[in-house]
């Protein structure tokens, strides 16, 4: 079991809550109200049975445009835990349901209603660890095939953020987990597989040089032609030079 701490609270409207961060976690849940939390590169509109669960010293701020009543439940690290940083809105009413129990037993206040309330709130960690842990065999497949996506079209324009987006994931936490896949970040990934294509392309074909920095997905030459130079120490035309045979 863990050690939590639950209360409820009425934030009125406009109230803002300046960018934070706790040793602990902390989990809000929102009865009612609607609002917007910050938090990494993220920005979340809340609203009734919405809530979010932020990781020790992760900043966040919240804005509220409604007068909003929440619970919170704050939980001290430890090994057993593997929560990420994220919010959400209870589709399935399963959170909302165990909130409505800890509200209620902290409004009663009946015999041991702290145990019973640490004891719903452990519930409630459970359910957000197993939610994240299946969440994250989904966004792995996700990821996967935004590198199969990319090696498929590196030569067509590419946002990092639409292939963060595409798995659900922040573009940070996108980033570490592609370079962790590939050995590369996702930028430096796509340049390799467009420098790549460019010496393949001036060894094997007459294509004019400005024709070649398009096809591969380059936006204009000077940046095809520093790009190429700083991988293989030639410009373009000298490459083709060194390589190409008679076509």
């Amino acid at each position: 079991m863990f050690d939590t701490y639950s209360f409820t609270q009425k934030r009125e409207n406009k109230f803002v809550i300046k960018p934070h961060v706790h040793d602990k976690y902390e989990f809000v849940y929102f009865f009612s109200g609607k609002g917007t939390i910050k938090y990494m590169n993220n920005v979340f509109d809340f609203a009734e049975r919405s809530y979010f669960v932020m990781e020790p010293n992760v900043s966040h701020c919240h804005f509220y445009s409604e007068q909003s009543n929440c619970l919170i439940i704050w939980f001290k690290p430890n090994e057993r835990i593997k929560l990420k940083s994220t919010a959400k809105n209870d589709l399935q009413f399963e959170i909302s349901t165990l909130c409505q129990k800890i509200r209620d037993e902290l409004e009663r206040k009946a015999l041991n209603f702290d145990k019973m309330a640490n004891a719903i709130a452990n519930e409630i960690i459970f359910h957000l660890i197993r939610e994240q842990d299946k969440k994250e065999e989904n966004n792995n497949y996700l990821l996967k095939n935004t590198i199969k996506y990319i090696d498929e079209y590196y030569m067509t324009p590419l946002r990092i953020t639409d292939l963060a987006d595409s798995c659900g994931y922040a573009v940070d936490h996108y980033r570490v987990l592609f370079k962790k896949e590939t050995g590369k970040s996702p930028k430096d990934y796509i340049m390799t597989k467009r420098q790549n294509l460019a010496a393949k392309l001036l060894t094997e074909t007459n294509m004019a040089v400005s024709e070649i920095c398009y096809y591969c997905g380059f936006e204009y030459e000077s940046h095809f032609s520093r790009s190429f130079k700083e991988k293989f120490k030639i410009s373009p035309l000298q490459y083709r030079k060194n390589t190409q045979r008679d076509l």
